[in-house]
């Protein structure tokens, strides 16, 4: 790293030389309502999914998969830990089910099975989120 107007930036990028070029996504969005009106086969809004989806594709980046699931625990845990051992998917997204309600589920779903936990980016999502 070399300190370019009072900013770090990488200078040598050998270690990205293996990464892949375009990341494959999975999205799980975790919804009640979303899920019963797709059970009811009827219109829904989903607009934190739309922008996730239109970042990683505008990015240049491919969705293997987006999914809607209801706010249960078992349910979630289960197919993030089948999309996990998908050789396919490079990155898993969830959102929603995050917020202080009974419902919401998805950190306790999926925490036991984080493989590294990056103290600070909650926080600087929240922060970034509110501004």
């Amino acid at each position: 790293m070399k300190k370019v107007s009072g900013k770090f930036k990488m200078i040598n990028l050998k270690h990205h030389i293996d990464l892949p070029k375009r990341i494959k996504y999975s999205l799980v969005i975790t919804s009640d309502n979303i899920y019963s009106k797709i059970i009811k086969n009827e219109k829904f809004e989903d607009l934190s999914g739309k922008i996730a989806e239109d970042i990683i594709i505008n990015s240049g980046n491919i969705i293997i998969e987006k999914i809607y699931l209801p706010n249960d625990l078992k349910t979630i845990r289960e197919k993030v830990e089948t999309m996990i051992n998908n050789p396919e998917i490079d990155v898993i997204i969830v959102s929603g089910g995050t917020g202080i309600s009974r419902k919401d589920v998805s950190i306790e779903a999926i925490s036991p099975i984080f493989e590294k936990v990056l103290p600070g980016f909650g926080e600087l999502f929240r922060f970034l989120s509110y501004n």
